[in-house]
């Protein structure tokens, strides 16, 4: 099975910070906030060998520019890979509840 390096974009981590804030303000959670940022990072980190697991999005516009999703409990993380640089490019993280089409226009 063949390891790729992992980027972590600008959109990602405002993303993970976002999702953070969230947790702590409407939980007022902070340690709830720190292990939901963590498992993602686990989870991201995942994805240096199992990235080609998962299919392209459902969504066309997505799909057309080789994004695909990982579904990991409440969130789902957006990444492409590149076959050439052996580089997995995490681009967003959402949860669930939010509408793809809004979420990616933003």
């Amino acid at each position: 099975m063949e390891n790729f390096s992992i980027n972590i974009t600008e959109g990602c981590n405002k993303d993970i910070k976002n999702i953070a804030e969230y947790i702590s303000t409407v939980f007022l959670d902070d340690d709830l906030a720190n292990k939901v940022v963590l498992e993602l990072f686990v989870d991201i980190k995942k994805l240096s060998y199992i990235a080609p697991m998962f299919s392209l999005c459902d969504n066309e516009q997505l799909k057309t520019k080789g994004i695909r999703k990982y579904r990991v409990k409440k969130y789902i993380i957006y990444y492409v890979i590149d076959e050439v640089s052996n580089v997995v490019n995490v681009l967003r993280v959402r949860h669930t509840l939010q509408d793809e089409n809004k979420f990616f226009n933003n």
